[in-house]
């Protein structure tokens, strides 16, 4: 997950899932955790490299 500037301010990787839907959440550490953000998302395999990628942009409206 990226701000509009291009820093990253979370990431996780998933090794050998063993399902082709899942669901995932993440935190994000600013505070309060307000703006646009963009989800980048790459689905790579270590035999064929990278197969999909995507991107998403979101709005999160922090406490306050």
């Amino acid at each position: 997950i990226f701000t509009p500037s291009g820093q990253e301010v979370a990431a996780a990787s998933i090794v050998e899932a063993m399902t082709y839907r899942m669901t995932f959440t993440m935190h994000l550490r600013s505070v309060p955790p307000s703006g646009v953000y963009r989800l980048h998302v790459n689905v790579t395999y270590p035999e064929i490299g990278e197969v999909a990628q995507a991107e998403a942009d979101f709005e999160t409206h922090g406490e306050g």
